[in-house]
């Protein structure tokens, strides 16, 4: 198994699209990501994560997202943090549920730019 720990050092900030998805990355969700200015992709579907979503994974810098898919983490847990509703360009939010994660959708204080948005949370 990957883990995917090692992100933190070794993802590059001036990243915009970042896609591992289907890398049977074990472990946390790093909070790194949350850092990244230029990130407007970040897709880690089909991997083993097994933490709760970031709480800044839409915070300070990293506002400009459009796209995240989280999908087919079976093990993430935990609540999906209301900062995802700070992402004001997010136009895809692609979600797991499973029995160790709610999926009660964080409000949007702002509704997205971008000219449309789509939330899916997918049901295993």
């Amino acid at each position: 198994m990957k883990s995917a720990d090692n992100f933190n050092s070794s993802v590059d900030p001036i990243i915009a699209h970042f896609e591992a998805e289907g890398n049977q990355f074990t472990g946390t969700i790093p909070s790194r990501f949350g850092t990244l200015p230029s990130l407007k992709s970040l897709d880690l579907h089909k991997n083993k994560l097994d933490s709760e979503i970031p709480k800044n994974i839409c915070d300070g810098l990293n506002r400009s997202l459009k796209k995240l898919d989280l999908s087919s983490n079976m093990n993430l847990k935990g609540k999906i943090p209301d900062e995802i509703g700070k992402c004001t360009d997010l136009g895809e939010c692609i979600l797991p549920t499973s029995s160790s994660i709610t999926s009660f959708l964080p409000s949007c204080p702002n509704p997205p730019i971008s000219s449309y948005f789509n939330i899916y949370v997918v049901r295993f």
